[in-house]
C-alpha cells in the first residue's frame, strides 16, 4: 500500500511544529482504557415496546469487535426492576446479560450504575434505602450469581453535581447515599470485587473542583475511582483550554488514585455557528430530541475533534475515557414527545426500522476516529510524556503496551501542516500506519478501517516529518491484535 501523507524515512525538515516523545516519562502506568457509553436499549419509545432481532445483536457485536471498546459505562434505573414492590432481577435480563457477556469475554473493563433517578427525596433531604438496597443487590446478583466478573465499578447517582439530577447538588445528601451504598456493599462482601466511583460531576469549568476535594477527604477508602464528565465546545478543545480545566480536577486526585472521564461529546457554544447547524439538522429529523441532539455526529470533523480532547485528556495524566454515545437508540428524550431520540451515537441500529431508515444503521466517520484510540491504546498501556511545541492545533500522545508503541497526531486546524517527530534512541519497526482524513480513510466491509501503510520504519532518533491535511487524525502503531 502506498503512504497516504506520510514521508516518514526522510530526515527531520523545517517543519510547523515539534513533536517530543519522553520514553523515560511517564504521564500514568497501567492505563484502564478508552471506550463507549452502551446502555441497554429503552426498546418503549412511546409507540409501543419493539425489540433489538438477533441480526441487529450481530451487527452491534461485529462493530464492537473491530473498535474493541476497553472500557464501557452501563447504567440501569433500579425503580424499573421493582414490580408490584418486589425486585424483578430478570428484568431486562435479555438485554443485559448479552451486552455483559460480550463483556467478560472481551476482556472488557465494565462501570456499572444507577441514574438515581426516583431514589432520593429532595424536600425532605433523605433517600429511598429500599431503593438503594435493591441497586446494592442487583449489582451483587450481577458479579456473584451471574458471574459477570468484568465489572469492577460502580456509579451512584448521575452528575450528582448538576441541577438536572435528583440530587440536584446536595453534596451532604450524596454522600450519605454513598456510605450507606458502600456499608451493604461490604456486607455481601462486593466491595471486594467492585469499588464505588465519585463524584461523577459534569463540569464545564473549574468550579466544581471541590466535588473531588470533598469526596478524597469525606470518602477515603469509599472512593476507588474517581471520575468526571465533560462536554465541552469544539473551540474550548481546538484551542487547548480544555486541558487547563480538566487538569484542575485531575490534580486535586489524591496520588496513587485514578481518575477517568465517564462521559466525554462535545456541544456547540449556544447561538454560534455549529449551533445552528445542529439546530436547522435537528427540524430535519422527526425522532430527534430538540433538546439532547449532537447531530454533528455526522461529520468528519467531529471525530478529530474529540480524539483531540481525549488526547488532552490522556496527556493530563487520565486513565480512561467512555464516549457518549455507542447508538441513538439506547436513549430517547420524552419530555419532547414520543419517538424522540437522543442523536449522540456512531449509528442507529432501529434505523431502518422505526428512525430515518437503513441510512442512519450506517457507521458515522467518527467511529473509525475513535476507534483508533480505543484498538490501539489498550488497557495495561503506558501513556508517555509528550511536548508538542509550533503552530497552535497540533496535539499528539504515544502510549507502550509491552514491546508496541502506538503515536497518535491530531491536526484541528484548516490548514495543512508539517510535523516533525522525535525521541531519543527509539527506532520502530514494523509501524502500521491509519488515516483519518477526508477521502483517506480506506474501508472494508460494514466497519473496519485498513492501514494505509504497512511495514514501516520510523527511526524517531534520527528523526522525521510528517504532513498533516487539516482536520485529520494520523495513527501509527506495531501493537499486534489477534
Amino acid at each position: 500500500m502506498v503512504l497516504a501523507f506520510c514521508t516518514c524515512c526522510r530526515p527531520v525538515q523545517k517543519a510547523d511544529a515539534l513533536i517530543d516523545i519522553d520514553r523515560g516519562n511517564i504521564v500514568s502506568a497501567d492505563y484502564i482504557g478508552n471506550g463507549v457509553e452502551w446502555d441497554p436499549y429503552e426498546l418503549d419509545y412511546g409507540f409501543g415496546k419493539v425489540k433489538l432481532s438477533d441480526s441487529d445483536w450481530d451487527k452491534l457485536f461485529s462493530r464492537l469487535d473491530y473498535m474493541r471498546p476497553q472500557f464501557v459505562r452501563v447504567m440501569f434505573f433500579t425503580k424499573q426492576y421493582v414490580k408490584d414492590g418486589k425486585f424483578d432481577f430478570d428484568h431486562d435480563s435479555l438485554q443485559v446479560n448479552r451486552m455483559l457477556n460480550y463483556c467478560l469475554k472481551n476482556g472488557i473493563t465494565v462501570m456499572i450504575g444507577d441514574w438515581g433517578h426516583g431514589m432520593v427525596d429532595l424536600e425532605n433531604r433523605t433517600f429511598d434505602r429500599r431503593l438503594v438496597d435493591d441497586a446494592v443487590r442487583y449489582a451483587d446478583y450481577l458479579v456473584n450469581v451471574k458471574g459477570f466478573s468484568c465489572i469492577r465499578y460502580y456509579n451512584l447517582v448521575n452528575e450528582p453535581n448538576g441541577d438536572w439530577s435528583d440530587i440536584k447538588g446536595d453534596y451532604a445528601l450524596w454522600e450519605e447515599m454513598m456510605r450507606y451504598f458502600y456499608s451493604r456493599m461490604r456486607e455481601c462482601g462486593l466491595d471486594e470485587k467492585v469499588g464505588l466511583v465519585g463524584p461523577d460531576a459534569s463540569i464545564w469549568d473549574d468550579s466544581s473542583e471541590w466535588w473531588i476535594d470533598k469526596c478524597s477527604s469525606d470518602l477515603a477508602g469509599i472512593v476507588k475511582l474517581y471520575d468526571i464528565h465533560t462536554y465541552p465546545s469544539i473551540s474550548t478543545v481546538n484551542s487547548g483550554d480544555y486541558s487547563g480545566i480538566i487538569k484542575t480536577y485531575r490534580d486535586r486526585v489524591p496520588e496513587g488514585s485514578r481518575i477517568v472521564i465517564g462521559e466525554i461529546g462535545l456541544k456547540p457554544n449556544p447561538g454560534d455557528s455549529l449551533d445552528a447547524v445542529n439546530r436547522e439538522r435537528i427540524n430535519r429529523m422527526p425522532y430527534a430530541s430538540r433538546n439532547d441532539s449532537q447531530t454533528l455526529v455526522f461529520d468528519h470533523f467531529y471525530g478529530v475533534d474529540l480524539v483531540d480532547a481525549l488526547i488532552q485528556a490522556m496527556n493530563c495524566g487520565f486513565s480512561g475515557a467512555s464516549v457518549w454515545m455507542l447508538d441513538d437508540a439506547m436513549h430517547s428524550n420524552p419530555d419532547d414527545g414520543a419517538g424522540k431520540l437522543k442523536i449522540w451515537g456512531f449509528w442507529n441500529i432501529l434505523g431502518e426500522e422505526y428512525f430515518g431508515g437503513a441510512e442512519q444503521e450506517k457507521v458515522r466517520p467518527p467511529y473509525y476516529a475513535w476507534s483508533l484510540m480505543t484498538r490501539y491504546i489498550p488497557k495495561g498501556s503506558a501513556i508517555l510524556t509528550v511536548k508538542v511545541e509550533g503552530k497552535p492545533g497540533i496535539r499528539a500522545v504515544a502510549a507502550k503496551c509491552g514491546d508496541a508503541y502506538t503515536i497518535g497526531i491530531v491536526n484541528s486546524s484548516k490548514n495543512d501542516v508539517r510535523v516533525a517527530i522525535r525521541s531519543e534512541g527509539l527506532r520502530l519497526e514494523g509501524m502500521r500506519e491509519y488515516d483519518y482524513a477526508e477521502g483517506k480513510v480506506i474501508r472494508k466491509g460494514d466497519c473496519m478501517q485498513l492501514a494505509n501503510g504497512e511495514n514501516l520504519t520510523l527511526d524517531l532518533d534520527r528523526g522525521f516529518s510528517v504532513k498533516l491535511p487539516k482536520d485529520a487524525l494520523i495513527v501509527y502503531t506495531n501493537l499486534q491484535i489477534d
